[in-house]
Formats: C-alpha cells, structure tokens, sequence
C-alpha cells in the first residue's frame, strides 16, 4: 500500500507525538512541516524529519502532499482547514473547531470535494471503544441510561495557550470537555440530537478553567455528565456508562494506561473496562481486557490513511460528522455558562 503523503501544520508538543507515531506504521508518511517561523519547522524536521516550510499556504499548495494534519490554537484551524481543503487536501485537524457552524462548514466543504475530514480524537480508533460501542449496540448493558465522565488535568503555567482565550477561547471544555462529550457520540449514537444542557464554569482571566453541568438528550431523557479542570490536585480520566441491565466502568477512558502514550507503555495495566451486572460485591466485578497491538494515536492516523483512500466511504463520512455532532454539544454547553464581564 503506497502510504498517505502528509504535510503538517504546528510543531507544537501534540504534533510531536504524532510525529512519532507517523514514525511507527507504514501507512503514513511525514513530508512536510510549516510553521509562520521558518526557524521552528528546521528544529521540529531536524528531529522528526520531512521538509520545513514557512508558512501553511506554502504547504498546502504542494503536489507532494495528499493531506494536512492541523496541530494550531482554534483560532487559527479554520482558515488553515479550508486552505487545505481548497487545493484539495484531506484535513485531519486537532479538536476543537472554532464553532458548530465552523465545523459543518469544513464537513460540507470535505463532501463536496470528495475529501476526507476528520478530527484527531484518538480514543475513537482504541480497540476498547469498538468492543464498547458492541455491547451498547447488541443490547448487552441494556438502554442506556446515563453517562458520567471526569478528566482532570495539569497542563503547565498559565503562559500555556490553554489560558489564552483569544488563542483557545473554549478553555478546558474544548480541551478536556471535548473528549466527555465525544464519549456520548461514539458510545450511544443515539443521542446525538440533546435537548437540555445545563453548565457551570471557573474562569481565571477569561479562561475557562474548570467545568461541570448535565446535558440530557432526546431519547428517553440519556444524560451526560461531566467535570473537567485545569486545577486539580491529581490526573484523572473516569467514566461509568449506566445501562438497564449493566453498567461498565473505567479510570483511563482518554489514554489507556496499557499502550496509549507512545514511549510510556505500561502492560502491568491491560486496557480494558469493568463490567457490573446485579447486586455484586467488588469481588464480582468483571474486568475484561481489550488488548491492542499498537497506541491508538497510531490506529488513528491508520484510520485517517484508510478514509483518505476512500473519502466517500460510509467510514469517512461517519468520521467527519463525528467531529460536527461532538462540537454541537460543546457549543450548547458553552452557550449555557455564564461567562464573566469583559475586564475594562
């Protein structure tokens, strides 16, 4: 198989890692990096190897090239999406998008033009998730009843862009919040559609820095809830789906302990989830491991090769829409909190 020719936007710390991963299959091949400062691409393609560029008009311009993978603050992904998409690029660009309405916008652009688009959600693509969305689907745990996520983490100094709301104006619900809402879309595909979203939110100088609310959606009142910070004493990343006749559980639903972080395995933690039926003691819980071959940054970008090979393919096109249903909920919580006033 002749690999997906990739250039890349940003050469930050998230792109780095896919850099690595690009480095692990064979489906994939970095060939370009563009940065605004030419200085930044030498250093990151130095290390990581393809050619450095200046500038994302020059990158996505190029015939050597077959898509982009966009690792720049939200404020900027948009114009560099539909660049890409323009000169005929499959877009494979990091969450969040700018809006909702941004993020049909570059879904109807990607159709229109017969291109892959899709966001750079790797749980997605973990073998976990697959055998998850099974037993919701066979009927295993029953109807879903509700969905309760927490990821919580330390992401550096406030100089991070994370704190930066001209850069990332969605705070930790684009960041953390992100991955709690796309849990529902990947899991319980039938409650994509929600009715009532209720949030509160800490703001640090405009930036939203911690978040929790209930988002109930329209199929037999399902709800999500979720709590993500910036502030937290420990990392965390729990989830417990409750069904009608079982309820399954995890503490590492964003990376699994097992393979997810490249350079960081740890196999004395198998993936995998525990599942709960009845009236049982802790004893009874049943864990069932998931195994995968690789970290599902990897399986991720494999997926993205494979819907740039066939980007109007029922895959690809339920990839993108994905990414839209995913904003939706993170704009209608966003719509909910009360935002603090403009300091004078």
């Amino acid at each position: 198989m002749i690999p997906l020719r990739l250039g890349m936007v940003g050469t930050g710390k998230i792109a780095g890692k896919h850099a690595v991963a690009i480095s692990m299959t064979d489906k994939v091949e970095l060939v370009a990096v563009a940065s605004r400062n030419l200085a930044s691409a030498q250093g990151f393609t130095a290390k990581h190897g393809g050619e450095p560029v200046e500038g994302f008009e020059a990158l996505c311009a190029r015939e050597d090239i077959d898509a982009v993978y966009i690792a720049v603050p939200t404020a900027a992904k948009e114009e560099i999406a539909l660049e890409a998409l323009m000169q005929g690029k499959h877009v494979l660009v990091e969450k969040p998008l700018a809006s909702y309405e941004s993020a049909k916008k570059l879904m109807k652009m990607a159709r229109a033009k017969s291109l892959a688009f899709m966001d750079a959600t790797h749980f997605t693509h973990n073998p976990r998730t697959l055998t998850l969305l099974g037993l919701v689907l066979d009927e295993d745990i029953g109807t879903p009843i509700s969905l309760t996520a927490s990821f919580h983490a330390d992401v550096g100094g406030r100089e991070n862009i994370r704190f930066d709301p001209e850069l990332e104006p969605y705070g930790v619900l684009g960041d953390l919040g992100w991955y709690c809402a796309r849990l529902v879309v990947d899991l319980v595909p039938d409650a994509i559609e929600y009715s009532a979203c209720q949030a509160y939110g800490k703001f640090e100088k405009g930036a939203l820095v911690g978040v929790t609310g209930v988002v109930t959606y329209m199929n037999d009142g399902f709800r999500l809830g979720f709590d993500c910070s910036f502030t937290a004493g420990a990392f965390a990343q729990d989830m417990t789906l409750v069904g009608t006749k079982g309820i399954i559980s995890m503490d590492d639903f964003v990376h699994d302990w097992e393979r997810a972080r490249i350079g960081e395995e740890k196999p004395q933690f198998p993936a995998g989830f525990r599942l709960r039926r009845g009236r049982t003691d802790p004893a009874m819980v049943k864990f069932v491991v998931t195994p995968g071959e690789k970290s599902h940054i990897i399986s991720m970008l494999e997926a993205f090769a494979r819907y740039a090979g066939d980007p109007t393919g029922e895959e690809a096109r339920s990839a993108g829409w994905r990414a839209v249903w995913t904003q939706e909920t993170l704009d209608a919580i966003w719509r909910s909190l009360k935002k603090p006033k403009p300091e004078a």
